[in-house]
């Protein structure tokens, strides 16, 4: 996950680009498609950064939630799997990771 996060940021290109590479990054499995567990795993350090201390404890129950909430978003098709394309179409409409888990936190947390 940290990984592929810090690719998204030094890499070049467009952001179709970007995004197809952090998703060769996180499909460990390499079947083209990001189970909720490797898409959980990509969340993992972006949930531990943003987290205040103070919460830690909702941890691993905000990263349950996160996860989920960002899979059906990214998944369209609801095929329980999500495609390149899908994560391209959701960093199109607007979205991106930071934006979601600051907002998901906001409301667990605060």
């Amino acid at each position: 996950g940290e990984w592929a996060g810090g690719c998204s940021v030094f890499f070049k290109g467009t952001t179709e680009q970007c995004v197809h590479s952090v998703f060769d990054v996180l499909d460990t499995d390499g079947n083209k498609k990001l189970s909720k567990a490797e898409l959980k795993e990509y969340l993992k350090p972006f949930i531990k950064a943003m987290m205040p201390e103070t919460a830690m404890s909702l941890q691993p129950m905000l990263l349950k939630r996160a996860t989920e909430k960002i899979f059906k978003e990214m998944d369209k098709d609801e095929g329980q799997s999500i495609e390149a394309e899908e994560m391209v179409m959701w960093t199109r409409r607007g979205c991106n990771i930071i934006d979601a888990l600051a907002d998901i936190i906001d409301k667990e947390v605060y």
